[in-house]
């Protein structure tokens, strides 16, 4: 749900997850997604600080066994708890969101049903296949 910012955070995983990855995947993580992702999330969202701006839940998924079982439903309410702890009591001027990126088209219906709403989407080019990349956005705070 947060950035990675620090190289502690970085070591719990990430590093060896870039690492582990061939080199045209790491090229064009840095050369294609890096460059496009930020700008079109900030459009998406109407903000220029708009990726930095929102909380983000990242890795959102539930077991393909476990799904139509409330869990995801679950997860997010204590993501939004999250978020509601880190508002000031009178919650004036507030405008928190929980926002996500999905890579997939059968996600999108899920996202929405969670009352996500769809802020955008972009095809996304690469040597290994076009995919689709969604931006959504939920009011989470002072519910």
């Amino acid at each position: 749900m947060q950035r990675v910012r620090s190289p502690e955070q970085r070591d719990q995983g990430l590093n060896d997850f870039m690492a582990s990855l061939p080199e045209a995947v790491k090229q064009y993580y840095k050369d294609a997604y890096l460059q496009d992702f930020p700008g079109f999330v900030n459009e998406c969202m109407g903000s220029p600080k708009g990726k930095t701006d929102a909380w983000w839940l990242n890795n959102f998924c539930v077991h393909p066994e476990r799904q139509r079982q409330g869990i995801g439903r679950r997860l997010l309410e204590i993501v939004r708890q999250k978020v509601d702890s880190h508002l000031s009591p009178t919650c004036e001027g507030e405008g928190q969101v929980v926002a996500l990126s999905a890579t997939r088209d059968v996600n999108a219906p899920v996202y929405k049903a969670y009352g996500f709403e769809q802020k955008g989407l972009k095809k996304m080019l690469s040597p290994w296949g076009d995919w689709p990349l969604y931006v959504f956005v939920l009011d989470a705070g002072c519910q």
